[in-house]
């Protein structure tokens, strides 16, 4: 006799950002699109930023969330590298789509967030990566739009 495993379906950060109360604290399982973006050459040793993120439909918010993946699992994302104070930018950019889980953190402290996202997944690891696409900087905002949740 076999069983399956059954595991809970994505939540998409659009539902999470509608509801962050009801997710908070809690390990959240989500589809999102992420980022590894890393800064070369700086004056100080600068971790890598990893960003999920996703565009909802219906409207224009893109909720995002920081995500605290360890070394070994980040770099299954392909990086997007800048050198610091370069005022050149690669045309390319990388984002992957990606199923991802962690402890759900809202930031919920009052203090507003400016660029950065607004949420967090703590102690975080990567179920699986699905694609990454190689994206034209200036098609990036379209493309993001059209894998919306």
């Amino acid at each position: 006799m076999s069983f399956l495993r059954q595991r809970n379906a994505p939540i998409s950060l659009c539902e999470i950002s509608a509801h962050p109360e009801k997710y908070a604290g809690k390990v959240i399982r989500t589809r999102a699109l992420i980022s590894r973006d890393i800064v070369l050459e700086a004056p100080i040793k600068l971790d890598p930023r990893i960003s999920a993120f996703t565009a909802c439909v219906g409207n224009d918010d893109w909720p995002a969330a920081m995500v605290d993946l360890d070394e070994q699992q980040s770099s299954a994302i392909t990086p997007n590298a800048q050198v610091w104070r370069d005022k050149q930018v690669s045309p390319v950019f990388y984002l992957s789509d990606v199923i991802v889980a962690g402890r759900f953190d809202p930031h919920d402290d009052g203090v507003t967030r400016c660029f950065t996202p607004r949420f967090e997944l703590a102690e975080a690891r990567l179920e699986r990566v699905i694609s990454t696409t190689t994206v034209r900087r200036e098609q990036t905002v379209e493309w993001v739009k059209s894998k919306s949740q």
